[in-house]
């Protein structure tokens, strides 16, 4: 500590021969000083340097107890400091002042941006991370050992102190050879101590000037005047705020009898309120070794009703109100997992500020008509029993009770909208669950700040207790979206149940955001447009707009405004595409920044990957790297106080705490493995089993429908199940479609490009008469093919999902399909089907398709849940036929 003190004054007299003026610091100027700046001011700071003092202790120590005995009197010094630095202060000031500062501070709700934290950040954080790293972890865990020892919870024995005498020694080493290498020697840590505060502020002034991420593409740090802007905004929102804590403290009693949770004022632990319960809670190092684990299988089973008898083979306990609402799908969960045992009807029992609940119910009051008719279609479709309270529906308030427990929630039942415009309970319900999480963080650090102040909301507190509530970053939430127009629809909707629109600036930036996320100026030729109204409903309103895949954005949350492309490290909402997530990380690796390139998703809270069918039309990869980016402990400080990050975040658990929400229109082997392999969530998983009745019955054309499982041996013969297939394929279902005749006709249906790249060159080898059609292929080459296939110029047609789920092409002449393997998106099967023309003999089309074990789930999409289950479990035989 005194090596990096001294290194520290150094820089601050460099900086003094250039220009900059040096204020020499002792403990007497440190008191005065504290006068200057108030009360709460000197505290705030003494109490961050005392942190970091213990942290840099143990840090620079070899032995771990040495490190406990320097944590604590570091820490001790740093307390006696703040009470002494109080009580002249009470003295001076009359009680209940408060500046305009720490009201400005308060009413903006901002963690990061004191420039006392900034102070020690950048420079002696990374220091630190390189020496915590260097150890491995060690005096991580000590560190959370001297707090359990803080807290009255010491397990330590009388056999370490009987070697207190030997440890006085080695720590009289340490500090004899630290003080060796600054220029007086005599300069031990109770010395160094009170003027670690101007050493903090003069390393915040040298790192004032540097700039941070410009994360949302190209929006840099605020200037000067948007900065006062939102000041003055803080500042007209004070009094709503006080009227809003008011309504808080005039709640039913009945909502929670259990005490409030220390640091926090007010009803926050509501009947299914979460927040707490979830964040606050420590768990032991057996439990996080088991959650870490890679070997543990992930195993979900059917929940019970809450109150019903539990058998060997069910889930944990769920409200029957929840239950109840998706009849065509069951829920299952991670034994073990937090579920909620009941579901509301008002956002107050789940703990949703005031505010938000009602800009809640005025945004659900305008659009009353909408609601009211998607209301009467979830009806309609077995969605339950319309909505009650502060919901439109059942389905949304079962959707906002097992969001509101912070499970993994896997929601695989979400169709595609048949209009842009349509109405969708449940994503609102997901923006709620976002907003509500980003307003009890910012309400908690709020009264944290006023309780360490000694403000009015914490006077009788004392300095000893340091609340332990931030992250390492502000950003609590990533939305991942594939596509722009996808996003624009998103945020419309987060901006309109956030703020209400009073001023011209209510939403900072919001014209540059239509445009960059707004339709493309583009006219159609009236053949173009004929084209595109052809295409089904739900394929215009999924792709309708602006297409661009490569975007990002953040938004940062204030009291009465809202502001766009923020600074990544100054956002409280991440909104992205993993294209872009991952090309941010490439070009940030590229450019140097190496491990600290995700730093800004180190805090990541709730992740929300919404239309995740979608993106695995895109690169499934980009996803992956997203997740393994997020809640890795970053590199460096960007101004955070390290005596309020949670000790969890400390070390290196953050994944343990993100809740990950996916939602789909099915469910994929890709998406099952994301959520076991990349989501260890303490509060468990859960995920929407839907049951299918198959897709058969919407086959218009009488066609023979023959399924053939792969053969086993040919399975155990290859490495993998692409390979098995394809050895398949040459060998038993390409001479078939050889011998077959020059007929032509022939379409083969392949989901995969791998695939489709590899049947290709085979094809060439082979001479056949072919053309491909995929995603990568031009609108004119595409439209050749077509022709050429209907026209029987060429015989055989390769065609992939994507080009079918980007383009919609309508095949002609196909006579004879196989599908290579059954596509992801059922409706596909029985599109391509309806197109089948009957050969000029009346010959019966043949649709041949192969599966596996593998396609389980695309299997029970197309031909129903019981049919599959038989077939894939049939010994007997391995052919299915179906007319």
């Amino acid at each position: 500590m005194v090596g990096l003190a001294v290194a520290l004054k150094r820089k601050l007299g460099a900086g003094a021969a250039n220009g900059h003026q040096k204020r020499p610091r002792s403990a007497a100027g440190t008191a005065q000083d504290a006068a200057e700046l108030g009360s709460s001011e000197a505290i705030r700071q003494l109490l961050a340097n005392g942190g970091f003092a213990a942290l840099a202790a143990s840090a620079t120590s070899t032995n771990t107890r040495t490190a406990l005995r320097k944590q604590r009197k570091a820490e001790q010094q740093a307390r006696q400091q703040a009470r002494l630095t109080q009580q002249q202060q009470q003295q001076r000031q009359p009680d209940g002042s408060d500046s305009e500062d720490e009201a400005v501070e308060a009413d903006g709700g901002s963690q990061h941006g004191e420039a006392a934290q900034r102070g020690a950040g950048p420079v002696a954080y990374s220091r630190l991370l390189g020496s915590l790293s260097a150890a491995g972890g060690a005096h991580a865990g000590a560190l959370q050992q001297r707090q359990r020892e803080h807290a009255g919870d010491s397990d330590a024995s009388s056999s370490e102190q009987d070697e207190d005498e030997q440890e006085e020694e080695e720590e009289e080493q340490e500090e004899s050879m630290s003080a060796s290498e600054g220029d007086d020697g005599d300069g031990g840590l109770e010395e160094e101590e009170p003027e670690a505060a101007g050493v903090a502020e003069g390393v915040g002034e040298l790192a004032s000037g540097s700039e941070g991420d410009s994360g949302s593409e190209g929006e840099g740090h605020s200037s000067s005047d948007e900065e006062e802007q939102e000041e003055t905004q803080g500042g007209e929102a004070a009094a709503q705020q006080h009227t809003e804590q008011q309504q808080d403290q005039q709640r039913p009693r009945h909502l929670s009898d259990r005490p409030e949770a220390a640091g926090e004022a007010g009803w926050a632990g509501a009947a299914e309120d979460h927040y707490l319960s979830h964040f606050d809670s420590a768990l032991s190092e057996e439990r996080a070794a088991a959650l870490l684990d890679a070997a543990q299988r992930t195993r979900y089973l059917p929940c019970s009703p809450a109150g019903g008898k539990q058998g060997s083979e069910q889930g944990p306990a769920v409200a029957g109100d929840v239950l109840s609402q998706w009849p065509e799908a069951g829920l299952e969960a991670v034994q073990g997992s937090c579920m909620p045992q009941s579901a509301p009807a008002h956002l107050a029992a789940y703990g949703v500020k005031e505010r938000l609940a009602a800009r809640w119910r005025e945004v659900a009051a305008t659009h009353a008509a909408a609601g009211a008719a998607a209301a009467a279609a979830a009806a309609a479709g077995g969605g339950g029993s319309t909505g009650s309270g502060d919901f439109v529906d059942g389905q949304q308030r079962a959707l906002f009770a097992l969001l509101s427990t912070y499970t993994d929630l896997l929601v695989p039942c979400r169709p595609y909208p048949t209009s842009a415009d349509a109405p969708d309970p449940q994503m609102d319900a997901v923006l709620l669950h976002v907003l509500s999480h980003c307003a009890k963080a910012a309400d908690r650090i709020k009264k944290n700040n006023d309780r360490l102040k000694g403000g009015p909301a914490g006077a009788a507190a004392g300095v000893d207790a340091v609340a332990k509530d931030q992250g390492f970053t502000r950003a609590k939430v990533l939305l991942l979206l594939p596509q722009r127009n996808l996003a624009l629809r998103v945020v419309r909707r987060l901006l309109e149940l956030a703020v209400k629109e009073t001023r011209s600036d209510t939403i900072k930036h919001k014209q540059r955001f239509l445009d960059e996320f707004g339709e493309q100026d583009e006219a159609l030729s009236e053949r173009e447009a004929a084209a595109v109204a052809r295409k089904p409903a739900d394929h215009q309103a999924l792709f309708g707009g602006n297409l661009d895949d490569h975007f990002r954005l953040g938004i940062k949350l204030t009291r009465g405004a809202v502001k766009l492309f923020a600074d990544f490290f100054d956002s409280d909402i991440i909104v992205a595409s993993p294209l872009a997530l991952a090309t941010r990380l490439a070009e940030a690796e590229a450019g140097g920044e190496g491990e600290a390139a995700s730093d800004f998703l180190s805090s990541v809270e709730v992740l929300v990957a919404e239309r995740a069918d979608l993106m695995l039309m895109q690169n499934w990869t980009h996803v992956g790297t997203v997740f393994e980016a997020v809640n890795q402990i970053p590199r460096e400080g960007h101004g955070v106080d390290m005596m309020r990050v949670r000790d969890w975040a400390l070390s290196g658990r953050g994944a343990l705490y993100r809740q990950t929400v996916l939602l789909s229109s099915f469910a994929s082997a890709e998406m099952n493995a994301l959520l076991a392999r990349t989501c260890r969530n303490h509060a468990g998983k859960a995920r929407l089993d839907p049951s299918y009745r198959g897709v058969l019955g919407e086959v218009i054309p009488r066609a023979r429908q023959v399924f053939e499982r792969l053969p086993a041996a040919v399975a155990a013969a290859s490495a993998t199940d692409a390979d098995a297939r394809f050895e398949h394929f040459k060998r038993c279902l390409w001479p078939r479609i050889r011998e077959s005749g020059g007929g032509g006709g022939h379409l083969i249906y392949l989901p995969s490009y791998f695939d489709y790249v590899r049947v290709r060159n085979f094809l060439r080898g082979e001479l056949a008469s072919f053309l491909g059609l995929c995603e990568y292929t031009e609108r004119a080459d595409a439209a050749r093919a077509r022709a050429y296939f209907f026209d029987r110029r060429k015989q055989v047609l390769l065609y992939t999902e994507r080009a079918q789920f980007y383009n919609r092409h309508r095949i002609r002449g196909a006579r004879n399909i196989l599908f290579y393997q059954l596509p992801e998106h059922a409706g596909f099967y029985s599109e391509l089907l309806n197109l089948l023309e009957e050969a000029e003999t009346g010959e019966t089309p043949t649709v041949t398709v192969v599966f596996s074990k593998v396609d389980a789930l695309r299997l029970e999409r197309v031909v129903g849940s019981d049919r599959s289950s038989k077939m894939l479990k049939a010994k007997k035989t391995s052919t299915f036929l179906f007319c």
